[in-house]
């Protein structure tokens, strides 16, 4: 009667081998020098409406900046008062 077939052994090489007994990224804690930051609450001074990137504190939001609303509201010559 013939043994059972087997594959033929083979050397392992190093790409093929078994796992490192520990894992290669420890399941622990994050490191005390950078804890996890929290979401950043909303700055008090912006609208809530407003994009972060709009800090220019116009009450419309993003758009014209603040103080200059009217520059550009009348367009002509001016008239006296």
């Amino acid at each position: 009667m013939l043994p059972p077939r087997t594959a033929p052994a083979r050397p392992a090489s190093p790409a093929c081998s078994a796992p490192p007994a520990r894992p290669a990224h420890p399941a622990s804690p994050a490191h005390p020098a950078h804890p996890a930051h929290p979401a950043l609450p909303a700055h008090p001074a912006l609208p809530a409406f407003c994009h972060p990137r709009c800090v220019s504190g116009s009450p419309i939001g993003c758009g014209a900046s603040a103080g200059r609303g009217r520059l550009y509201t009348r367009i002509g010559p001016n008239e006296p008062d």
